[in-house]
């Protein structure tokens, strides 16, 4: 699915001045959009956003035929090069979000969640599960193993968890929306998904053991605690979403530093978390010595 926005400005106030364009990520999109029509109503600079997929994203960007790229899948090759600069913006969670007659409550961790994706477990009653969830009445129902196309950003994410780099699934839906109505209409689904798509679409959500052996639901709060990965309440499925540009650029400039400064403060009514303090005030500092 190719989702694409233009913020283009009502009379009273006046003109863009500059068009940027972007494209990448599908994972914070819902974000995304907030941000660019809040910086364009403010800056009256325009921004038209293609929001693509990581990997397509990139392509575009490396071919010079888009501003800045907005990616959740950092690569040292493609985004180090001497005319760019990339910066963090937000952290983004990962829900593992599933369709069971009488919607348990399921606890789920990464031993288990590889098994289902490298196609070992293939029953929602398996004894592994059972194991997790006493209290709940698991049925006998094949798990219809879905999951994003393997350039996604989210694809990254939940990979990078199971430290494994190939996923077995019956089904590969792309975009966070087309997972979300895939597992609200499908009996016996699991997908992941963005966590603002899984709310949004009121699916039910699995609780994730972390390193320290807690079961945790996903929210801002924690999505924004895993940026220190040994904290005993981080959501330990999220990921970073990166803006690539050229710093040579002085709009790219201005558009940078208003997501470090004014653009935090959207992010949790989206489901999304805002860098923590100090990293923002590192980058920023990175930002104005470049």
């Amino acid at each position: 699915m190719v989702i694409s926005f233009s913020i283009l400005l009502i009379a009273s106030t006046g003109y863009a001045q500059t068009t940027l364009r972007g494209a990448g990520a599908t994972l914070p999109y819902p974000l995304l959009k907030k941000l660019f029509r809040e910086y364009t109503y403010t800056t009256k600079n325009q921004v038209v956003f293609e929001a693509i997929g990581s990997g397509s994203g990139l392509a575009k960007f490396t071919a010079n035929q888009v501003d800045f790229v907005i990616t959740d899948v950092p690569s040292s090759k493609t985004i180090n090069a001497s005319n760019r600069m990339s910066i963090p913006i937000s952290v983004s969670g990962v829900a593992v979000a599933y369709n069971l007659p009488k919607n348990p409550d399921l606890k789920l961790n990464k031993i288990v969640l590889q098994a289902i994706y490298s196609g070992k477990i293939t029953h929602w009653n398996d004894p592994a599960i059972a194991e997790l969830n006493k209290l709940e009445s698991l049925p006998n129902l094949p798990i219809q193993v879905a999951r994003r196309p393997a350039k996604s950003g989210t694809y990254h994410i939940f990979t990078h968890f199971l430290n494994q780099t190939t996923l077995h699934g019956n089904h590969v839906i792309p975009g966070s929306l087309g997972m979300a109505q895939f597992i609200d209409e499908t009996i016996g689904s699991l997908g992941f998904l963005g966590l603002n798509h899984a709310v949004d679409n009121h699916l039910k959500i699995a609780r994730i053991e972390n390193k320290s052996g807690a079961f945790i639901y996903p929210n801002p709060h924690v999505i924004s605690v895993a940026v220190d990965h040994d904290s005993p309440y981080a959501y330990p499925i999220t990921g970073l979403s990166w803006l690539v540009f050229n710093p040579e650029s002085s709009a790219m400039r201005d558009l940078a530093s208003w997501l470090l400064h004014t653009g935090q403060y959207y992010h949790k009514q989206f489901q999304y978390a805002p860098l923590p303090k100090q990293m923002r005030v590192n980058w920023l500092k990175k930002l104005e010595n470049s």
